[in-house]
């Protein structure tokens, strides 16, 4: 059937929207989906950090399935998890510093009992004007004896932010989503923690650990299980290649977006690449066009 291949002849019903941020495009997309066909529409994300908001903007009754990672550097579990690297970067003989610990309580992560501790410390350190909190103060006011921890060296480092994501997990109600991208940090520690004792690698200072940690984990995603064949799909670019809807949502359409740039997320220097014949950001940019 030669109809099958003549999309691009048909007229077709374009709408242009101007959003002023993120947020008011994902909300809009919430607003759209409410009056479509799911089974013949599909939400195209050319920024796939828009898939936070956009999830928090569905309707709460509709059915989706999602064909794209799902970013942990844009979640509540990622900040709190940075949130205690800065932590211990930062920490002294004395104790902590207090924007560390100031950012640890501000994070939505905590259930009602945990936030209600962390909400005193926050006071507290307000109050009294505190530059370097003790470890048993914070201990004694939140009673996140799992976050606030003594005695921390480059040595049991990793094993301690092992102990506190198992701890975050059991005394907080999260839901399958935070567990997941929890599982997927706390395997990135395991999988340096064997690395380096095999190779019997001593660091010299934590805040090198850190960083290492940030650059691993910044560019990871979860993959999120639904129902291709039923209700409303979300993907980004790349995955909508080859397939057709009858109603199209493209969010991001703007220059820095489309087409898609990137610095690559490799550790690999570009001449590298390019002389063991590796990909490189060309191939990347070649898919995207």
């Amino acid at each position: 059937d030669e109809s099958a291949f003549s999309n691009f002849l048909r007229d077709k019903s374009i709408q242009l929207v101007k959003a002023p941020n993120e947020v008011a495009q994902a909300k809009y997309c919430g607003e759209v989906i409410k009056n479509a066909t799911l089974e013949d529409t599909a939400i195209v994300l050319a920024d796939e950090k828009l898939i936070v908001p956009l999830l928090n903007s569905i309707p709460a009754d509709t059915k989706y399935n999602i064909t794209l990672g799902y970013p942990i550097r844009s979640s509540a579990t990622y900040t709190l998890f940075e949130s205690i690297l800065d932590l211990y970067s930062h920490a002294s003989s004395h104790g902590f510093y207090y924007k560390s610990v100031l950012r640890i309580c501000e994070n939505s992560l905590f259930s009602p009992e945990n936030q209600k501790g962390a909400k005193e410390l926050q006071s507290y350190i307000i109050k009294e004007k505190i530059i370097t909190i003790s470890q048993d103060t914070c201990v004694k006011i939140s009673n996140l004896d799992y976050i606030f921890k003594k005695d921390i060296t480059t040595d049991n480092y990793l094993n301690a932010l092992k102990e506190t994501i198992i701890e975050v997990c059991n005394q907080n109600h999260l839901d399958e989503i935070d567990k997941s991208i929890f599982y997927t940090i706390y395997t990135e520690l395991a999988a340096l923690q064997t690395i380096i004792e095999k190779q019997h690698i001593h660091f010299e200072r934590i805040a090198f650990i850190n960083n290492l940690l940030k650059k691993t984990l910044q560019n990871k995603t979860i993959a999120i299980a639904g129902e291709p064949l039923e209700g409303l799909q979300i993907m980004g670019i790349l995955e909508a290649r080859m397939l057709d809807f009858k109603n199209l949502i493209l969010t991001s359409v703007t220059d820095n977006n489309l087409p898609k740039t990137s610095t690559g997320g490799s550790f690999i220097p570009y001449n590298l690449r390019v002389a063991f014949g590796m990909p490189t950001i060309k191939e990347q940019s070649a898919m995207y066009s």
